[in-house]
């Protein structure tokens, strides 16, 4: 099962310990992480995750609507889609307990 997210949010203005904690939890609940980016800006948001500690555990970079899953974006386009602004100290629990949410459906 993958978790998808988007590129706009695993930069700033969203937190990196916010982003990092959420991938943990969704690793644990047992998703794949994968960062949906266009090739132009990939290396700049792998540096600035790893630079915060943040990508320890982001499994891949994969093209826009190469790969099916729950996301996180700031729009809701896809069914399975947990909408939000940025990824922060704020919504961290609402992600990480739709995230768990997800993680028990059979779709």
């Amino acid at each position: 099962m993958n978790l998808i997210i988007v590129d706009s949010l695993a930069v700033p203005p969203s937190e990196n310990c916010s982003i990092r904690l959420v991938t943990m939890f969704a690793k644990f609940y047992g998703f794949d992480i994968l960062i949906e980016s266009d090739d132009k800006i990939k290396d700049e948001i792998y540096q600035n995750l790893k630079k915060h500690g943040s990508f320890d555990y982001i499994d891949d970079f994969i093209k826009y609507n190469q790969e099916l899953g729950v996301r996180i974006d700031k729009k809701l386009e896809f069914p399975l889609t947990i909408v939000v602004n940025k990824i922060s100290i704020e919504n961290q629990e609402s992600i990480i307990q739709q995230i768990n949410m997800f993680s028990k459906m059979n779709y």
